[in-house]
């Protein structure tokens, strides 16, 4: 089944077909799977800035990163049927296994400031932390573009529990 949603943003009224899914198939759901929530991404990464960046050693959101998380609320805020990803990164300096725990801790702080924002908890998902794994720069210097969380559409929610539904998962 298809149901329109219709979101007023900086652009006037846009229409997104949302594709719900019954249970079992909503379960293996990822964005990749289903042009709806493709199109939703790409609304999103048109409509908001979906990176935040930090300070060298730090998870603390400056004004900047707040601005940004702001716009990304607003609009999740409007698709309380979808989750995001909110994924953690560091630059290479530091030990891996520090910069995969800084890079947790960043994502949690953007989701935090989501949730005081009034995004859902169920609709975002910050287990994701790739460390200095997947750099935008190659370097191992200092490199503030290497240092941020990316907030992506994840999936869709599952209606019968509103929680994200893994495969194989009970």
């Amino acid at each position: 089944m298809t149901t329109l949603v219709r979101r007023q943003g900086g652009r006037g009224w846009l229409a997104l077909a949302v594709l719900l899914l019954s249970g079992a198939v909503l379960a293996g759901c990822a964005r990749g799977d289903d042009p709806a929530l493709r199109d939703l991404a790409a609304q999103f990464d048109r409509s908001v800035p979906d990176t935040v960046l930090f300070d060298f050693d730090s998870a603390a959101l400056d004004a900047s990163a707040r601005a940004a998380l702001d716009a990304q609320a607003a609009f999740i805020r409007q698709y309380p049927q979808v989750w995001f990803k909110v994924e953690g990164h560091a630059d290479r300096v530091g030990s891996p296994a520090y910069n995969e725990a800084l890079g947790l801790r960043r994502a949690n702080a953007a989701l935090d400031y989501l949730v005081s924002r009034g995004v859902n908890r169920a609709q975002l998902e910050a287990l994701v932390s790739f460390g200095e794994d997947q750099p935008t720069i190659e370097t191992a210097d200092r490199e503030r573009r290497n240092r941020r969380v990316v907030t992506d559409v994840g999936g869709l929610l599952d209606p019968e529990c509103n929680c994200r539904k893994r495969p194989g998962v009970e």
